[in-house]
């Protein structure tokens, strides 16, 4: 996974560097201006923190219903995600309405209209993430936000945590790590 930040001002393709998507990936000829799956009822569950999802009761399951189809055809992949979207509306207008559909986004739990800009981004094929908040190497001074997964903090807070983020927004395939450089390397957290 390549993993590409949008940085301050909107996000421009490079006159130098161009990514060429390709019909190999199944996902630009089998959308066909479709859109992918729309939020499900079924694979939510009311929470105390919101809806989460879950496993439907006929065994899908939401990472794979919401995914974009592909054609499996056994040639090495690679997955292009531009990550803390959301924030920034002219941003997350610019990638959205600009980048192939081959191209998943992830949005921070922390956008305004996040639920808005996730169907947004469905509707254009865009297979869509949420920004996990994890402890960086030099917290707190690098502060990834409330909601954050420490290393101090208790299972059950972290827990409630993930939970939060995750109760955000509905029709996405997963989480990505954001910032996460001590919080991932600690064993202990990752139990």
């Amino acid at each position: 996974v390549i993993m590409l930040e949008p940085s301050s001002g909107a996000l421009k393709p490079s006159e130098d560097v161009s990514i060429s998507m390709t019909a190999q990936t199944g996902r630009q000829t089998q959308n066909n201006g479709q859109g992918l799956a729309p939020v499900d009822d079924e694979l939510l569950e009311l929470t105390g923190q919101g809806q989460l999802p879950m496993i439907a009761g006929d065994g899908r399951m939401p990472w794979k219903y919401y995914a974009a189809p592909y054609e499996n055809d056994r040639r090495p992949k690679i997955s292009i995600v531009i990550s803390q979207l959301g924030l920034s509306d002219a941003d997350t207008q610019a990638v959205i309405g600009s980048l192939p559909a081959a191209i998943s986004l992830s949005f921070s739990a922390f956008s305004r209209d996040l639920q808005e800009k996730i169907d947004r981004a469905k509707r254009d094929g865009h297979e869509v993430l949420l920004d996990l908040p994890m402890e960086p190497l030099n917290y707190p001074y690098n502060d990834p936000g409330p909601n954050t997964l420490l290393t101090t903090s208790s299972v059950v807070k972290n827990l409630e945590n993930l939970e939060w983020t995750m109760a955000k927004g509905m029709g996405y395939i997963g989480l990505v790590t954001h910032m996460g450089g001590r919080f991932t390397t600690d064993s202990e957290s990752l139990l």
